[in-house]
């Protein structure tokens, strides 16, 4: 199996028959957001070193680091079949809204994963899961085990200057 080295590869791979894809290295820095539309329960696992046959070998406490270089959104996860998705051992850092934004039924784990000064500029009514935001869920369950939330925030800039903080 290999691991991807480049996610808009990984993103350009994505099929019917995809279940997992391997992220391997770090510091991928993103012009934008990575859209995942999976037809079936697909798991998108970070840590690797591209040299594993199973997520089982990838060395302990590692991770793939997803710089989104103030961008929107680096990963979106559009669920219109409400299928379960699974994000494992990924840091999201410096996006400018959100690291994780997933759309549509299904549930979602989040495993062992960090996310670290996500946070937009806008209007109090965009303050809402800068580390993960949710929406046309219903019926879904969100799993988050393991993960660190840390410096994720929303400056308010339209209504009257001030900052409000949160993860």
């Amino acid at each position: 199996r290999d691991a991807y080295t480049d996610l808009d590869a990984a993103v350009a791979a994505l099929d019917a028959r995809t279940k997992e894809i391997w992220i391997a290295g770090n510091w991928y820095l993103t012009t934008g957001s990575y859209n995942f539309t999976p037809s079936r329960s697909i798991a998108i696992r970070g840590g690797f070193t591209a040299v594993e046959n199973t997520p089982d070998e990838r060395p302990s406490n590692s991770a793939s680091v997803i710089d989104g270089n103030n961008q929107y959104n680096p990963i979106v996860i559009n669920n219109t079949l409400g299928i379960s998705a699974e994000v494992d051992r990924l840091v999201l850092y410096n996006s400018y809204d959100r690291g994780i934004h997933k759309a549509g039924g299904g549930d979602l784990s989040v495993i062992s994963c960090t996310f670290l000064t996500n946070g937009v500029h806008g209007t109090k009514n965009q303050g809402n899961g800068k580390g993960i935001s949710i929406t046309s869920a219903s019926g879904a369950h969100v799993f988050v085990t393991n993960t660190l939330f840390m410096g994720n925030m929303l400056i308010d800039e339209v209504y009257d200057g001030s900052t409000g903080q949160g993860n």
